[in-house]
């Protein structure tokens, strides 16, 4: 079927973003800082249970401050070789994901917006972030960006989630704009949502000029 000289002058010059697709790993390995806090953890409860006078586990004692110190000693060392790195990328990135006005692309899957009933974001993540030492690290972890994530609730009831790397902080902001007013304008995403998505949510003047802006926008049939 050939499309409308109109519709493919639309298609061509249609606005797109791209960000990295990551897939992220299932395998269930086991985390080397919580590993090393389990056994600071138990090495601190036979130190407790050792040192009970009711108990008079004196074996315990011994047996915990060793755990302790061998834990202790480990994590200095880890901290003093990983001072800076980056945090251990758990997955692979494998294409792209990529957002226009009227369809959302996802390796070989493409979703229409008339296909989508509402879609929300994670954004908490870019790449370069000092993580501090969540999630149990005994050090400072660098973050890698991938923490960023899409749900979409399809129209068939079904629900789509993606997760995608962000290369500095506010990217989503400055490059997604356009689209996201375009995605609240055909009622995929609430207007508070799309305040707190653009980084506005905070100024109450900022949000007074974008609702204007939006008036526009829906006069002009935007």
């Amino acid at each position: 079927m050939k499309l409308p000289s109109e519709e493919i002058w639309r298609v061509l010059f249609m606005k797109k973003v791209e960000f990295l697709l990551f897939i992220p790993k299932s395998n269930g390995q086991i985390d080397r800082d919580l590993l090393l806090f389990t056994f600071l953890a138990i090495g601190g409860t036979m130190v407790g249970l050792g040192g009970n006078e009711y108990l008079a586990w004196g074996a315990f004692e011994i047996i915990g401050e060793v755990i302790l110190a061998c834990a202790g000693l480990a994590c200095l060392v880890f901290s003093f070789n990983s001072v800076g790195d980056k945090e251990k990328l758990n997955g692979s990135f494998k294409g792209n994901l990529i957002f226009s006005e009227s369809l959302i692309s996802v390796e070989d899957k493409e979703f229409r917006l008339n296909d989508v009933l509402k879609m929300e974001f994670f954004l908490h993540d870019y790449d370069g972030m000092d993580r501090g030492y969540a999630r149990y690290h005994s050090i400072p972890y660098i973050s890698n960006g991938v923490g960023n994530s899409i749900s979409l609730k399809m129209n068939d009831g079904t629900e789509e989630k993606f997760n995608f790397q962000l290369n500095y902080k506010n990217e989503f902001q400055k490059k997604m704009r356009d689209i996201l007013i375009s995605y609240h304008l055909q009622d995929k995403i609430s207007f508070l949502a799309l305040i707190q998505y653009i980084g506005i949510s905070d100024s109450y003047e900022l949000i007074q000029e974008f609702k204007k802006e939006l008036e526009v926008l829906k006069r002009n049939g935007a």
